[in-house]
């Protein structure tokens, strides 16, 4: 029987980056809707990456 993996305590790196991806995409679907401008779209994307 194979050892279990425990997921108890999962890696801060990757979580980060699916959560900028999340963010960048949900600032992205505002600019679409014309929520945002694109110079916004552009200082909002620049905080999340160097977050």
């Amino acid at each position: 029987m194979p050892a279990q993996e425990e997921f108890s305590e999962p890696t801060p790196h990757p979580e980060s980056s699916v959560d900028k991806y999340e963010q960048l995409e949900k600032i992205g679907k505002l600019k679409e809707k014309g929520i945002i401008t694109d110079e916004e779209f552009q200082t909002e994307k620049e905080k999340i990456l160097n977050n």
